[in-house]
C-alpha cells in the first residue's frame, strides 16, 4: 500500500503569502537603492558651488556658462522644435488605457549629443555630454489627437523612429467618430548659446586639451571607475535650469523613492506580522 503524502503544517504561511513577502521586500530594496543613488548625487553637489573660484581645473568640478559648439563638433537640428542644439532627448509617448487607468507610455527614447565648451574664470572647459545625467528644463511638446494624422516634422520623426500608430474616423451616419493612438513627442534640449550647469570630473592631461585656442580641461563620463564610484561617487550632470534646479531634481527624486520604499517596507512588515 502506497504511503499517503503528508499535508503541509497546519497554520503555516501559504506560498502566495511567502511570494508576496519576497516581492514586497525586493521592491522596498530597489527603491531604497534608487533613493540612495539620487541622494548621493544631491549630497555631492551641495558640498560645493559653481561660483567658487578654482585655481586648478583637475578633479571634481561644477561650472556654469554658455554652451558653444566645440571646434570639432557641429550642432544639429532638433527633431521637433527645429532649433540648433547641442543636446537633445526625445521621447515618443502613446496614451494607453487598460480599462481602469490611463497614462502616457514611452514607446521610443533617443538622446543625441555634441561636445561643447564652456568658458569659466579658471579657463575653457570642453564637455562631452554623452552618458551624463540630463536635467533639462527647455522643452517642446508636440501632441497628436487619436483621429489626427501626423504631418510635417512630426511625421518625419515617427517614420525615422519606425513608430507605428493608427488613426482615422468612422462614419456612423449623423457624425464621424475619430479613433487612433493619441501620441506626443517630448523634446528636452540644450540650445546653442544657452546657459548650462555642468558637474563632473575634469582632467587636463588629455589629447583634446591644449593647443592655440583649445580647451584647458575636459569633462566626460569616466570609464575607469569602480561600480561603487560610478554609483555613489561624484556625478556627471548636464542641466539647463541652473545649479539649484539640478540639486532640487536629485533631492526630490531621492525623497520620492525613499517615501515609496517606506510604504513597501511598512506593508512588508504588516504582512509578516500577520502570519507570525
Amino acid at each position: 500500500m502506497d504511503a499517503l503524502p503528508l499535508p503541509l503544517a497546519a497554520g503555516g504561511p501559504s506560498l502566495l503569502v511567502v511570494g508576496l513577502l519576497v516581492v514586497l521586500g525586493v521592491l522596498a530594496l530597489a527603491f531604497v537603492g534608487a533613493a540612495a543613488l539620487a541622494l548621493s548625487r544631491w549630497w555631492h553637489l551641495r558640498q560645493s558651488s559653481a561660483e567658487e573660484f578654482r585655481a586648478s581645473l583637475d578633479g571634481p568640478i561644477e561650472l556654469v556658462g554658455q554652451a558653444q559648439p566645440a571646434d570639432d563638433a557641429e550642432p544639429f537640428t532638433a527633431a521637433v522644435s527645429g532649433t540648433e542644439c547641442l543636446v537633445s532627448k526625445l521621447d515618443v509617448q502613446v496614451y494607453e488605457t487598460d480599462g481602469k487607468t490611463s497614462s502616457w507610455q514611452t514607446r521610443e527614447s533617443r538622446t543625441t549629443t555634441r561636445p561643447f565648451v564652456v568658458d569659466t574664470a579658471a579657463g575653457r572647459v570642453r564637455v562631452e555630454p554623452e552618458g551624463a545625467d540630463l536635467v533639462l528644463a527647455t522643452e517642446t511638446v508636440d501632441e497628436i489627437d487619436g483621429g489626427e494624422d501626423a504631418t510635417g516634422r512630426t511625421a518625419a520623426v515617427l517614420d525615422a523612429l519606425d513608430v507605428k500608430r493608427t488613426s482615422g474616423s468612422v462614419d456612423i451616419g449623423i457624425t464621424e467618430l475619430d479613433y487612433g493612438d493619441r501620441t506626443r513627442l517630448r523634446e528636452s534640449r540644450v540650445d546653442v548659446g544657452e546657459a548650462v550647469y555642468v558637474a563632473g570630473t575634469a582632467v587636463t592631461n588629455d589629447p583634446t586639451v591644449g593647443g592655440f585656442g583649445g580647451p584647458d580641461a575636459v569633462v566626460r563620463e569616466r570609464t575607469d571607475r569602480s561600480l561603487a564610484e560610478r554609483l555613489f561617487g561624484f556625478p556627471f550632470v548636464v542641466g539647463d535650469g541652473g545649479e539649484s534646479a539640478v540639486r532640487w531634481h536629485f533631492l526630490k527624486r531621492g525623497l520620492l523613492f525613499g517615501g515609496i520604499a517606506v510604504v513597501f517596507a511598512a506593508v512588508w512588515t504588516l504582512a509578516l506580522v500577520s502570519i507570525l
